[in-house]
């Protein structure tokens, strides 16, 4: 494959040349699919971006919004 070195590291095309790849096994197994609805992201990834990076629950203490208004004013 040639891309510019200059531009993009080999990791990164390699990255996009997989995500292509599975659109296109996507295509092929299911030709009726909408485009938006095909798999791009190994479930590895899949998994990173959707739980383990989306991981920001946060406790908050246990006040009422109204209970905070009134005591600033």
């Amino acid at each position: 494959m040639e891309y510019a070195t200059s531009l993009f590291e080999t990791a990164t095309i390699e990255r996009y040349v997989g995500y292509l790849r599975r659109l296109l096994e996507g295509m092929v197994a299911e030709e009726t699919q909408a485009v938006d609805q095909l798999p791009m992201l190994a479930a590895s990834e899949r998994d990173q971006l959707l739980y383990k990076w989306n991981d920001t629950a946060v406790e908050y203490p246990e006040r009422s919004a109204s209970m905070s208004c009134s005591r600033s004013r």
